[in-house]
């Protein structure tokens, strides 16, 4: 995944010199990155290295940490109802030696008729099976996600193969005794 690091061209009063474009090189021969077309880093392995910023005759180098997410781990069912306050999302990546990346970039996208999934907090919709996926580009994951149609949940006959991992998940949320089907 290419990366632009954040950064900006300032004055000596701190103020950001508007469209002062920025380059940037490896300073080091290493297989931790690589800079693309003078504007974007990709990482290829767990690492550190250094990358000189450079703008007209002003040159700064600065340590670009790279983390490669090797697992992507998501809940696998959610069960919510219309009307439930949002839930929590929950999802983590791990690096190839099964440490956790602390504000991992990843992608999530989803239905946005049927969820919204916004501030890592989930909110239904409407009434139905869908999912979410996560990525980074070489990873991903995916949370299948039913939504009841009531704030009053019953037990109803199981009528899709589907129905039978929801209901496990279903019923331990809403502590019903039976497995719950759609509404």
């Amino acid at each position: 995944m290419l990366e632009p690091l954040d950064a900006k061209v300032v004055d000596r009063s701190g103020s950001v010199i508007r469209g002062a474009a920025i380059t940037y090189s490896s300073a080091a021969s290493d297989s931790v990155l690589t800079i693309r077309d003078g504007r974007a880093v990709q990482c290829r392995n767990d690492g550190v290295s250094p990358v000189v910023l450079s703008s007209g005759g002003i040159k700064s180098t600065v340590m670009v940490h790279c983390d490669i997410i090797e697992n992507i781990t998501a809940e696998a069912f959610v069960c919510t109802r219309l009307g439930d306050a949002p839930i929590p999302l929950s999802v983590a990546a791990t690096d190839r030696n099964g440490n956790a990346i602390s504000n991992p970039r990843i992608y999530v996208t989803t239905d946005s008729s049927f969820l919204r999934v916004k501030d890592g907090l989930i909110t239904p919709l409407k009434a139905g099976d869908g999912d979410i996926d996560f990525t980074n580009g070489r990873r991903r994951a995916v949370t299948l996600v039913r939504v009841l149609d009531t704030a009053k949940v019953s037990a109803a006959r199981v009528i899709h193969a589907r129905d039978k991992m929801f209901a496990p998940v279903c019923a331990q949320r809403f502590e019903l005794d039976s497995p719950v089907g759609r509404q």
